[in-house]
């Protein structure tokens, strides 16, 4: 493994996250407009690593970076899977009852329910959260939305443990 280049931090808008490192006397180098991915980008260097501030332009873009970070799996999260994985879930589930795809939210809170559901005290409010949105979700979806949105992966040969969500390619 090569040495780390960047560090990708989503911010709501741009500007205001730049705004807030250039407290840190952090400036960017440049600021790019990605429309094929759906995002502004700005770079920032810090030391021998750059961190990139990202803006999303699309209301799907954010989803398909959190749908990317759930179906990948990564031996170096290890440690830190089950923590970034309930955030995720949870903007997620956020994210898809904006847009109004029901069994999708649905599937984001089942999901982190069932992550956290023996967590520490200071998050049982989230799950809790979750858990009322499920709740409210439940009757505006079809019959049977709910089954399946959940299956356990093959074991990956290499790593011997099991992941959730996508198979492990």
């Amino acid at each position: 493994m090569g040495p780390l280049d960047h560090v990708g931090i989503a911010v709501r808008r741009l500007d205001e996250g730049i705004a807030r490192y250039q407290l840190l006397g952090l400036g960017p180098e440049s600021i790019e407009d990605l429309p094929a991915e759906g995002v502004r980008a700005a770079f920032l260097p810090a030391g021998d690593v750059r961190l990139e501030l990202l803006e999303s332009t699309r209301a799907d873009s954010a989803i398909a970076y959190y749908r990317r970070f759930l179906e990948t799996p990564s031996r170096y999260r290890y440690d830190t899977d089950p923590g970034s994985r309930a955030r995720v879930l949870e903007r997620l589930g956020k994210l898809y009852e904006e847009r109004g795809e029901l069994a999708e939210a649905a599937g984001s809170y089942r999901e982190l329910t069932r992550l956290w559901k023996d967590a520490d005290p200071e998050l049982q409010p989230r799950v809790a959260a979750a858990e009322a949105r499920l709740s409210a979700l439940a009757p505006e979806l079809p019959e049977g939305a709910l089954v399946d949105m959940l299956r356990e992966a093959e074991p990956r040969p290499d790593e011997g443990r099991v992941g959730y969500g996508a198979a492990w390619r």
